[in-house]
């Protein structure tokens, strides 16, 4: 298979499992609905957004680098093992820092950021599962910039309908509302970190060391990518902390059920980009026709723009038909979104 066609095949794969994922997450909005209130809506949704911003943080967006730098390293194994290890070991050091820090300062992180809820156990679970979330994020990057489209497709698959079940689990049966939500999110997450241990050994893709020049070179080139990555999360984020804090944590679950629709543009966006980056990065780095990168840009142009205009005509009566009638002004905010 050529470059190219590699690329659009795993940005189908990519595409496809992520709206497959979204797809799922409407169907299920009846039962999240019902067995959530918007209050419940509203914290996990606000302890979400933080997680989003927390992890580019702490991993001083090296998620970037993975894939940039694969790019260099793939035909020196020796080196891409060491990269590879050196970024795990650098985000479990920088994780536990940034969890300490939180544990320490919890009355300022409640007071500013999460106004009406409750430390233990809800910031404080979210807290623990921060590092886990990165090391998630860190192995589905060594196989996005390696263009394993295919496994990386069928691990999100498996990982998604376990957190399904567990959320199911924990708010059908057990009526733990949002803490069961944060409590499935912790097991995946953890459970996860033991298969990226295992995989990276199976492939002998990772030699566990902290090597100061390689994390140099890495962080050149992460750290001045962080406000780009995480423009969307802090405007995000930052969107649900000024609406809890001037209204309520139901005002927050009701503007989180809107914003899926506009996440959906962002999903595509981001499912394409994964597969579009390494191809990219090969591109430029072997002096090939440039213009390739031109003429599949500008078409990607145009069907982000269908897209946009599809959803801003059916989504009112997607919201009707989908969610509990608690949530029905929701769709208010989606034109604004």
């Amino acid at each position: 298979m050529s470059k190219k066609g590699k690329v659009l095949a795993n940005s189908f794969l990519y595409t496809f499992s992520t709206l497959l994922i979204r797809a799922i997450n409407f169907i299920l909005l009846p039962v999240y609905t019902l067995f959530l209130t918007p209050v419940d809506y509203g914290i996990t949704n606000l302890i979400s957004s933080f997680t989003n911003v927390a992890t580019y943080v702490i991993a001083f967006s090296l998620y970037s680098a993975i894939i940039r730098f694969y790019a260099d390293y793939k035909y020196d194994e020796v080196k891409l093992k060491r990269f590879y290890g050196t970024v795990i070991i650098f985000v479990a050091i920088s994780g536990a820092i940034f969890v300490s820090s939180g544990f320490l300062l919890h009355t300022l992180l409640v007071s500013w950021l999460f106004e009406g809820v409750a430390f233990y156990p809800i910031v404080a679970i979210s807290l623990i599962t921060l590092t886990f979330t990165c090391f998630h994020s860190i192995h589905q990057y060594i196989m996005q910039g390696m263009q394993q489209g295919k496994k990386l497709t069928i691990v999100n698959l498996i990982v998604f309908a376990f957190q399904v079940g567990l959320n199911l689990l924990f708010i059908g049966v057990f009526k733990y509302g949002a803490v069961g939500v944060l409590i499935a999110t912790l097991i995946i997450n953890s459970g996860y970190f033991l298969y990226m241990l295992f995989d990276l050994n199976k492939n002998h893709l990772v030699t566990l060391c902290l090597d100061k020049k390689l994390l140099k070179e890495a962080l050149k080139y992460s750290v001045p990518l962080m406000p780009h990555n995480l423009s969307t999360s802090i405007a995000g984020f930052t969107s649900r902390v000024f609406i809890n804090n001037n209204g309520s944590l139901a005002s927050v679950g009701l503007y989180s059920v809107a914003s899926q629709f506009s996440v959906i543009i962002d999903t595509i966006q981001a499912a394409v980009n994964r597969a579009f980056s390494p191809w990219f990065y090969d591109i430029m780095n072997n002096g090939e026709n440039k213009n390739e990168v031109i003429s599949l840009s500008r078409f990607l142009l145009i069907l982000y723009s269908l897209l946009y205009m599809g959803i801003g005509l059916f989504s009112q009566e997607v919201i009707i038909l989908m969610t509990n009638e608690k949530y029905f002004m929701a769709w208010t905010a989606i034109p604004v979104l």
